[in-house]
C-alpha cells in the first residue's frame, strides 16, 4: 500500500490530557502521571449538547474537534471514520433494563443515541457535514480495523479523512474477566495531498500472526489493554518519538496490521 500523510493527531485518555501535551510522557513513560486527566473542553460540547449525549459520543467528539482545530480540512465536508470497540454500552444497558419494567418505557434519547453511528451522525450535525461517515466495531480489534478502512479510503477517493477511535467506562462488562475500560479518544487527520502541517506518514499492510507490538512502560501498558482505542499507544508513542518504527496493531485472531512509521 502507498504512504499516507497524518495532518493531525488528537487524544485524550488517563494522564494524556491532550497530544501535544502527551508528547514528552509518549517519548519518556517513565514521567507518566494516570491521575492528570483533564474534563473534556470543546465549543462543540456546549451543555445543551452534553444534556443530550453521553461520555462515549462527547469522547468522539472530543478529538474530532481537536484533530480538525487549525487546519485548512473543511469540516462540512471531510471524510469520517469512527472505531468503537462495543458501540455505548451504558445506552444499552439502561434499554434493556426499561424492557424489562412492566411499563417498558424507553427514554427517545437514549433510543435516538443506541444506534452505533450516534457519535458520528452529532458530529455531523454540529459540523453541517455532507460527506459519508462510517463506523465501525470489532471488539478488540476496532482500533486497527477503523485506522485500515479510513486508510484505504483516504488513498482510493484521494481525499481528506478525519479517524476517530473512542471508548468510555461502561456500567456491566460484556465479557467475562474482561478490564474495566478507561475513557479514551484518539483521532487522525489523514490527507493524500501534501499539506503545511504533516506529524508523520504511515504505510500500512496486513500481515499473519500474532506478535503485536508491546508498551515496554508497566502502567502504560495495563492502559493500553483496556480498550481498543487505547490500544494505539504504540502507535501514539511512535510519533511521539519522530523516528522511523514498525508497530504491529492486532486486527485479528491471526492477523496484524503493521504500520510504517515515517516522520
Amino acid at each position: 500500500m502507498k504512504p499516507l500523510q497524518i495532518e493531525t493527531v488528537s487524544l485524550y485518555g488517563p494522564g494524556l490530557p491532550g497530544w501535544h501535551d502527551s508528547i514528552p510522557v509518549l517519548q519518556a513513560p517513565e514521567r507518566y502521571n494516570e491521575e492528570l486527566t483533564t474534563p473534556l473542553q470543546s465549543p462543540f460540547l456546549t451543555s445543551a449538547i452534553k444534556r443530550r449525549t453521553t461520555q462515549h459520543m462527547q469522547l468522539a467528539i472530543y478529538a474530532a474537534d481537536k484533530a480538525l482545530e487549525g487546519t485548512d480540512v473543511n469540516p462540512n465536508n471531510v471524510e469520517l471514520v469512527f472505531a468503537t470497540t462495543e458501540g455505548d454500552l451504558n445506552i444499552s444497558h439502561h434499554i434493556f433494563c426499561s424492557l424489562t419494567q412492566e411499563t417498558k418505557s424507553v427514554s427517545p434519547t437514549r433510543f435516538h443515541n443506541v444506534i452505533l453511528n450516534a457519535a458520528a451522525g452529532h458530529l455531523g450535525i454540529l459540523t453541517k457535514n455532507t460527506a459519508g461517515a462510517t463506523t465501525v466495531t470489532a471488539a478488540s480489534y476496532s482500533m486497527a480495523v477503523g485506522l485500515l478502512q479510513a486508510y484505504t479510503t483516504a488513498l482510493t477517493e484521494s481525499i481528506p479523512v478525519l479517524y476517530v477511535a473512542y471508548d468510555a467506562p461502561a456500567i456491566l462488562q460484556i465479557h467475562t474477566g474482561s478490564k474495566p475500560i478507561d475513557p479514551f479518544a484518539v483521532g487522525f487527520l489523514f490527507n493524500p495531498h501534501t499539506t503545511s502541517q504533516r506529524v508523520a506518514s504511515i504505510q500500512l499492510d496486513l500481515r499473519d500472526g500474532t506478535d503485536i507490538t508491546p508498551v515496554d512502560h508497566p502502567v502504560l501498558a495495563e492502559v493500553s489493554k483496556r480498550s481498543s482505542a487505547a490500544g494505539s499507544l504504540p502507535l501514539l508513542m511512535a510519533l511521539a518519538e519522530k523516528r522511523p518504527a514498525t508497530v504491529a496493531l492486532p486486527y485479528s485472531g491471526c492477523q496484524l496490521l503493521q504500520v510504517e512509521v515515517m516522520p
